[in-house]
């Protein structure tokens, strides 16, 4: 796992992790949290590099997305489980089952309205759930569209992608989930999200190239890496490589 700091000189400083990390987030203790699907354990590294686990209690749950709570808690999808789980920085945890079946919940962020919003790869809707564990569903327009990652706009909207129709989404936090009023067509299927310092959202799509903006794009140097980059504080973004098992 690495830092980039946001200045004219990068250093990449890599720390490396047991397993194949996934999802990541800063965490409400000051520490980052990442998600590793298929040790099913939840992993936190400190700003100094010292890296620990946190297994995750529910056997075969598929931690994917991961995300800290206004309640000071963390909150990932588990995918297999099809639950949405809370987790406080002492490892204690409740699970929260998503009302459809075989929904494969993906990515979840905080919303501006206090609650958690996640996607629902597999019924391609848009969930949102409160502190308490109530949990709404919206369903996505488009047909077939595999909602997979999810973050806050500076709009105060909820943005998404599809998967698997070259589209982006968006959702107002009142009630209900349409689509970008000009059609956003991607130039290849869409896959990460994210919202760097100067408020210019970026997807990565399967092609290794990162759009900004009006979606222009910039290749990467490395295709294997294919990083999925979120920020995580205001100075630095943090990079987990899918083939590897270190952070950047």
């Amino acid at each position: 796992m690495g830092a980039i700091p946001a200045s004219a000189v990068v250093t990449i400083t890599e720390h490396s992790v047991p397993g194949r990390a996934q999802g990541i987030a800063t965490g409400p203790d000051g520490n980052v949290r990442f998600t590793q699907p298929q040790d099913v354990q939840i992993g936190r590294i400190t700003p100094a590099g010292v890296v620990t686990e946190d297994e995750v209690p529910a056997g075969n749950s598929t931690p994917v997305g991961i995300a800290a709570g206004a309640d000071g808690n963390l909150w990932f999808t588990a995918e297999n489980l099809n639950m949405i789980v809370n987790m406080s920085t002492t490892g204690a945890v409740k699970y929260f089952k998503v009302p459809t079946g075989g929904a494969k919940p993906f990515d979840i962020t905080p919303g501006p309205d206090g609650n958690m919003w996640f996607t629902e790869y597999n019924s391609h809707k848009i969930g949102k759930i409160t502190a308490a564990g109530a949990i709404t569903e919206y369903p996505v327009p488009t047909a077939g569209s595999r909602p997979d990652q999810i973050t806050t706009g500076p709009d105060g909207r909820m943005w998404f992608t599809h998967f698997s129709t070259n589209k982006i989404g968006k959702a107002t936090t009142s009630s209900f989930v349409d689509e970008v009023s000009e059609t956003v067509q991607l130039p290849r299927t869409s896959r990460r999200f994210f919202d760097p310092p100067d408020r210019d959202q970026a997807v990565e799509d399967v092609d290794d190239e990162l759009g900004r903006g009006a979606w222009l794009r910039t290749r990467l140097v490395s295709r294997r890496s294919a990083p999925c980059a979120y920020q995580v504080t205001d100075a630095q973004r943090w990079l987990g490589p899918p083939v590897s098992r270190c952070l950047r």
